[in-house]
């Protein structure tokens, strides 16, 4: 562990790889804790952070905890987003991460720069701490500065305000502060995967009742309407097709992009069957493994969720985003917008989310 970290900043910022570490070293897995009510105050906590997340918009930046409650706190974390995971609603999973970016962001209004360049530096930044005129500030790579500064809205944001040297960009800490919440919000989005083989009867109860409080919260429609099955290619966002090419080629692409194309062609009427020819094509191909892992995604088995397609900020977070310059991509939210843009069926039912 980093000499700059203490266990009080472990519980404050859990998603530090010292905490990684931390749980590690418990010899304890997350998936443990799904097994049994032995492990109930952590479930408890974590339910309550998802129900602060959603309810909220945040959850509670404690700068002090009951020492008896350190382990509680650092593994509610993990334990939500496994959570969350399962519940597979992207929408949640976004809200989530807004909810403990906001936290963060409270907690590093009171840290000294050490810290911070710390923090940028576990989440893979190179962070250096500069001075000027008697000011400090902490200086990271341009490209780091375009990645999330992007996302944020103000003038002040804009690349040729900011003091630019050597393909640095130097930032007062105020300003350096969102640029890391909105660091810490895609490092999140990126913990989320999808979970189709897990026993989680110890926390039945819990994932339950946060399936129906995502449900009656995001009510975002994303599902294909009768008129919009068997739909051509050429109405396919960029992401899927290229995916969709990827497998129809015999490349081998990541387990997201695999879990989001089978998601995708479900929603377009695609049968089990078609789905499951289209990876005969990959080197890997297992038919009992495949064919499991397709018909779970279409909840014809184990919880019988029918797990929905990823957004396009968890497409964008995992680098799935094949965007380019198309200008639809640049006014959606969800793949399936796309398709109803393109068909010119679609019906803007999405909210803002933070």
């Amino acid at each position: 562990m980093s000499h700059i970290f203490e266990i009080e900043d472990i519980v404050k910022y859990p998603f530090i790889k010292e905490a990684r570490e931390y749980v590690k070293n418990k010899g304890l897995s997350i998936e443990d804790i799904f097994l049994t009510t032995e492990f109930r105050q952590i479930l408890d906590h974590a339910y309550e952070r998802i129900v602060n997340a959603i309810n909220k918009g945040t959850i509670p930046a404690n700068k002090r905890i009951d020492p008896s409650k350190i382990d509680i706190e650092i593994l509610s974390f993990p334990t939500a987003i496994l959570m969350i995971s399962i519940i597979g609603n992207d929408a949640l999973a976004y809200k989530y991460a807004v909810a403990e970016s906001k936290r963060a962001i409270k907690l590093f209004k009171n840290e000294n720069l050490e810290k911070l360049a710390y923090i940028g530096e576990s989440l893979g930044w190179n962070v250096e701490i500069i001075e000027m005129q008697g000011i400090r500030y902490l200086s990271i790579p341009v490209t780091t500065y375009i990645s999330y500064a992007s996302s944020l809205s103000g003038e002040e944001w804009h690349l040729s305000l900011q003091n630019i040297s050597k393909g640095y960009i130097s930032l007062l800490k105020k300003m350096y502060i969102r640029i890391l919440g909105e660091g810490v919000k895609y490092h999140i989005l990126k913990l989320f995967n999808p979970v189709i083989n897990i026993d989680y009867s110890g926390a039945s109860e819990y994932i339950e009742r946060l399936m129906k409080l995502s449900e009656e919260k995001f009510k975002l429609s994303y599902a294909i309407t009768p008129e919009m099955e068997g739909i051509s290619e050429v109405y396919y966002p960029p992401c899927m097709r290229v995916i969709l090419g990827e497998l129809m080629s015999g490349k081998n692409p990541p387990h997201l992009a695999r879990f989001s194309i089978v998601a995708f062609l479900r929603s377009i009427g695609w049968k089990p069957e078609e789905t499951i020819k289209l990876f005969t094509r990959v080197a890997d191909f297992n038919e009992r493994i495949t064919r499991y892992q397709v018909e779970h995604i279409y909840g014809m088995r184990g919880s019988k969720i029918v797990y929905n397609v990823p957004s396009c900020n968890t497409l964008k977070a995992s680098n799935l985003c094949y965007a380019g310059n198309d200008p639809i991509c640049a006014r959606i939210k969800h793949p399936l917008q796309y398709v109803r843009y393109r068909r010119g069926k679609y019906h803007d039912e999405t909210k803002r989310m933070e």
